[in-house]
């Protein structure tokens, strides 16, 4: 049996579902059953709580556990439209999950294939992880500022993404120790929670690298204002094996914003999908977001200056 974490805030808390629902329809009943959802979130209310148990039930998962926690206190330091609630990941701890085995996923994941594969050959005292496909490199580009100053002998190690880890219960200590001195010490930090992750794999080396089907990202989005992805992306094999899409960026898949390409059609089916079983439980609290916390905050203030 295996867990899987999600950490939401209320704006995600409708993503967090259809998530839930693409991993349930990729993995059938038999792995559904078997699996448990553990969310932590800063601002889950009661009838958001009993509508996610709810559906989570309904898409036959073996229960749902939720805990409310306060966000730690570390800056966004780049991406103003990402919560601190990303840095709840750091947050599952052995008194909350009780599997011997976590999926950490994001709530901006599709999933459309096998996801739990890596799995079958995880070592127990290391977390398995997926190449970044922007900042793929340590030392080129923008992530861990300064480290290879310090540290040269980081440079040209990969970097992962932080999207979808694999991990046995027994490292989380280690892990969430590692994360939490290294984004309290700020000195390398510059993507946030991601830096601190690969600052503890790469200095613990506790970790094994999985191919990149299993977190690809979906490009097409940005590819329709310009190419410059295919300039920076990391050079792929295959892209049509993916089995997680993660849309990535400020551009996700509900927005109203987003450009509709196949694979944000594809999340609208999922998505609609689960909204009716939200719709289901009465809830009519729990919706998606159409706009970016930016824009809906501009966009109230503008209201009230009118």
């Amino acid at each position: 049996m295996i867990g899987i974490g999600l950490c939401v805030d209320s704006q995600y808390l409708a993503p967090a579902l259809v998530t839930l629902a693409s991993l349930a329809d990729s993995h059938g009943v038999v792995a559904t059953r078997q699996t448990t959802v553990y969310l932590l979130s800063p601002d889950i209310n009661r009838s958001e709580a009993d509508t996610v148990r709810s559906v989570v039930a309904r898409l036959g998962y073996r229960r749902c556990l939720l805990r409310r926690l306060p966000i730690p206190q570390y800056p966004i330091v780049h991406s103003s439209y990402i919560s601190r609630t990303t840095y709840l990941r750091f947050c599952f701890d052995g008194g909350f999950v009780s599997e011997p085995f976590l999926l950490y996923i994001d709530a901006d994941i599709l999933v459309v294939g096998d996801i739990l594969a890596p799995f079958d050959k995880l070592h127990r005292a290391k977390v398995a992880v997926v190449r970044d496909e922007f900042n793929h490199t340590i030392g080129v580009g923008p992530a861990l500022p300064r480290l290879t100053d310090d540290r040269p002998e980081f440079r040209g190690r990969p970097y992962f993404n932080a999207g979808i880890l694999w991990t046995s219960l027994g490292v989380l200590p280690s892990l969430n120790r590692g994360a939490h001195a290294a984004l309290s010490q700020r000195q390398y930090i510059y993507f946030n929670d991601q830096d601190a992750l690969n600052l503890w794999l790469h200095t613990t080396g506790a970790f094994s690298e999985v191919d990149g089907q299993f977190n690809r990202f979906e490009l097409d989005r940005f590819r329709e204002t310009s190419d410059w992805v295919d300039r920076v992306i990391r050079p792929t094999r295959n892209r049509d094996s993916a089995a997680a899409l993660h849309f990535i960026g400020p551009l996700k898949p509900w927005l109203r914003t987003c450009p509709q390409t196949p694979a944000v059609r594809l999340y609208g089916v999922v998505m609609r999908a689960t909204q009716r079983l939200i719709a289901r439980t009465r809830d009519a609290s729990l919706a998606f977001p159409r706009e970016l916390r930016n824009e809906s905050r501009t966009r109230r203030n503008n209201n009230r200056t009118v």
